[in-house]
């Protein structure tokens, strides 16, 4: 977190014994309001974290998109705009041979936490990417989402040594990657309370 966009974005260093060790936090679920923001003018910056939005897309039949277009029309009460992208009740679609949810990175999040990481590089002698992300796969909470392992990678190329992920309480899949660890989720490897005596269940 920061008090803008740029101080949340930016790089926490640790000097230990055996090197400099650099800490690059993100955080996909989170509500809206709760994301840094850049300064306008005389406006001051939002503080807030450092985000990692995404795209979510609904992969529907060719059949069910015309059915979702009649429908969207009919509710609106005019004819649903032309076109491959549908937004209805909120939602993106898209039609495809096989049905599905697809999730993809923000480009412009991703270009400005690889810079970080890029930078971060060159003055740590490891960096860890780590990120706050609930959101699941088709198989359940165990399975990452689409866009996570884009954005892992993409850390990894901009040099991290090891992106570490947490939110979700299970342990998700391991991937070496260009021969550096991705830990999609840690589960409860620390979880901590403010240790009261009694935690309601």
């Amino acid at each position: 977190v920061g008090q803008s966009l740029a101080e949340a974005r930016e790089a926490k260093f640790l000097e230990t014994a055996k090197g400099r060790v650099a800490l690059i936090s993100v955080s996909s679920t989170f509500p809206d309001h709760s994301r840094a923001g850049t300064t306008r003018g005389d406006v001051p910056a939002r503080p807030g974290l450092s985000p990692l939005r995404f795209t979510t897309t609904y992969v529907v039949t060719p059949e069910r998109f015309e059915q979702l277009r009649l429908a969207a029309g009919e509710i609106a009460g005019r004819p649903a705009a032309a076109g491959d992208v549908l937004t209805f009740v909120g939602r993106r679609f898209v039609a495809g041979p096989t049905p599905g949810i697809r999730t993809e990175p923000n480009p412009r999040d991703v270009a400005e936490i690889a810079a970080v990481v890029k930078s971060a590089a060159t003055l740590a002698d490891h960096v860890i990417v780590t990120i706050h992300a609930h959101e699941s796969g088709r198989a359940g909470v165990t399975e990452p989402a689409m866009f996570l392992p884009t954005f892992a990678r993409a850390m990894v190329d901009a040099g991290a040594d090891m992106f570490v992920g947490h939110g979700p309480h299970v342990l998700r899949g391991i991937e070496l990657y260009k021969g550096k660890p991705i830990l999609y989720s840690l589960s409860n490897f620390i979880y901590q309370y403010r240790t009261p005596d009694k935690i309601p269940v």
